[in-house]
């Protein structure tokens, strides 16, 4: 993926995503100063990447700025959309500054130049109960295949969500979405996850193996 955004004029770079402890680290910033998009590698599914702010690395990178992000010399680039579009991307999932999670899926349909029909925008939001809401934005094509009668925008706990999700292609992926954006000092500014059968890099890095969607974390049958 990080050819995506060098193409677009990003300075990216992948590595194995517990080479390093998280994006708050004096020494991550030390190690991304010459760099726009960190790309963490975790197992064979997902990644998490990680984009430096205006204001560096200390910074999380929420939704505004992912969806223009700063290039010397070029226009804004849509981070977002750029990641979805990469081939055999399925999932990307990224934050908004109220707390909000959002999520996006690729349906794999040719749509014009860009050979790609994206999802309407689930949005789910943690509320001051506990409990968790999930809605859509944009068109009704729910990105996790929910259905209309889930992504209702009503507030469910974490226990009534995992059994009402268990035999969709994204059991509880609603929570493990929230928990894993909204980690103190380690959350990623967007998460990626890949199509069944997918290879992301056609050169492997030290530690990288390729992408393929049956090992992806919150997928039906995985823990």
């Amino acid at each position: 993926m990080c050819e995506a955004f060098l193409a677009q004029g990003v300075r990216a770079w992948r590595g194995n995503a517990k080479a390093w402890s998280g994006k708050f680290d004096e020494q991550l910033g030390s190690f991304g100063i010459d760099k726009d998009v960190l790309i963490g590698i975790q197992g064979d599914a997902s990644g998490s990447v990680y984009v430096k702010s205006s204001n560096g690395w200390l910074d999380r990178t929420y939704e505004d700025e992912l969806r223009s992000y700063k290039v010397a010399g070029q226009q804004d680039v849509d981070l977002i959309h750029t990641a979805l579009k990469f081939r055999g991307i399925e999932l990307v999932a990224w934050s908004r500054k109220n707390g909000v999670v959002c999520v996006q899926t690729n349906l794999f349909e040719n749509d014009g130049d860009d050979h790609t029909n994206v999802s309407g925008v689930g949005v789910i939001r943690l509320h001051a109960d506990g409990r968790v809401s999930y809605g859509l934005e944009g068109h009704n094509r729910c990105p996790l295949g929910y259905g209309p009668t889930l992504a209702d925008g009503v507030p469910r706990s974490a226990r009534e969500w995992l059994d009402l999700t268990q035999t969709t292609a994204f059991p509880y992926a609603i929570v493990r979405l929230l928990q894993c954006l909204t980690v103190p000092g380690l959350a990623p500014d967007m998460i990626v996850t890949t199509q069944e059968g997918t290879v992301v890099s056609t050169q492997p890095i030290s530690e990288h193996r390729p992408f393929s969607r049956e090992m992806a974390w919150f997928r039906q049958g995985k823990s």
